[in-house]
């Protein structure tokens, strides 16, 4: 079954340093100030990536020219969390990402080991790419889900400040 939809719900932040550290991946974390939105999240100063955007998922000029990173993260109830007997992450990413399951990392494309709140993408996802659903088999790491709420958080990095989209 699927635990979390396109255009599920969440939380994006676009951080102005580093005071949250890692603590914003964690189920615990207070995200109350952070901007509402649906998955898919990011910017485009063109067209190819607005079909992509769910409600509020465009952060246009709070993050365009402004930072690399963003957080983003989407809560998700698990009933059974000792059934889960495959898990597999589809994402859809330019330039790179890091994904973290209930704070844990768990899946990585194009970054570096230990990314911090202003961190880049260490190399480029092509847009023709990006708009295509990629697997990332976290099966291992399912152990990790509890049965309640969980918190799927990702960081979504772009590959320089001045990229045209995200």
């Amino acid at each position: 079954s699927v635990l979390i939809s396109s255009g599920a719900a969440g939380t994006a932040h676009v951080p102005a340093d580093g005071s949250l550290g890692d603590t914003w991946s964690a189920v615990g974390f207070d995200d109350a100030g952070w901007v509402a939105v649906a998955t898919g999240v990011g910017y485009d100063q063109n067209a190819t990536y607005i079909p992509e955007f769910g409600a509020g998922g465009d952060l246009g000029a709070a993050l365009n020219d402004v930072n690399t990173s963003f957080y983003l993260r989407i809560p998700f109830e698990v009933t059974a969390a000792g059934s889960v007997s495959e898990l597999i992450l589809k994402m859809k990413y330019d330039d790179g990402f890091v994904a973290f399951l209930n704070g844990v990392r768990v899946a990585d494309a194009n970054s570096i080991d230990s990314p911090i709140w202003n961190s880049a993408a260490t190399a480029n996802h092509a847009d023709g790419e990006a708009t295509s659903f990629a697997d990332f088999d976290i099966t291992t790491q399912a152990h990790l889900l509890i049965s309640g709420t969980n918190v799927l958080a990702v960081q979504g990095m772009n590959d320089s400040l001045t990229s045209s989209d995200l």
